[in-house]
């Protein structure tokens, strides 16, 4: 806000009114899995600072998003796509906890394949997303 001489602004309402909300949803989906954890990336920081953005993001459609990019990030062991990922969904878990709970298939993926995962900050972040679901 500062660079942008809106120093007056509050951030959600920069965020609201200069970031697309669902083209960063829609780009989940892209063929380009740099593009979808980027998107990602954007969506965890937005959801790290925007209690607000956390609950646009649990819906079934977006919760879907996330899963499949989770599992193709799993599947090619693209370590910094599957810490977006965990860390956006730790995020949202911070207050959207009753919601994640139920999400049995993002659970169980990072119980399986991340929580014994080789890599030490792989394991931290699914260790946090689980933390936040508590």
């Amino acid at each position: 806000l500062w660079h942008t001489g809106r120093r007056d602004q509050l951030l959600q309402f920069f965020f609201h009114s200069y970031l697309d909300l669902n083209l960063l949803i829609k780009t989940l989906e892209s063929s380009y899995t740099d593009v979808s954890w980027r998107a990602c990336g954007v969506l965890a920081n937005m959801a790290a600072s925007i209690v607000q953005v956390r609950h646009l993001l649990i819906s079934d459609h977006v919760l879907g998003k996330l899963t499949g990019l989770l599992k193709r990030s799993i599947e090619t062991n693209d370590k910094f796509c599957i810490l977006t990922v965990t860390n956006l969904l730790a995020n949202i878990s911070c207050s959207e906890h009753e919601k994640m709970k139920t999400e049995q298939e993002l659970r169980d993926m990072i119980n399986i394949y991340l929580l014994d995962h080789d890599d030490e900050e792989v394991q931290e972040a699914g260790n946090r997303f689980f933390c936040n679901l508590i």
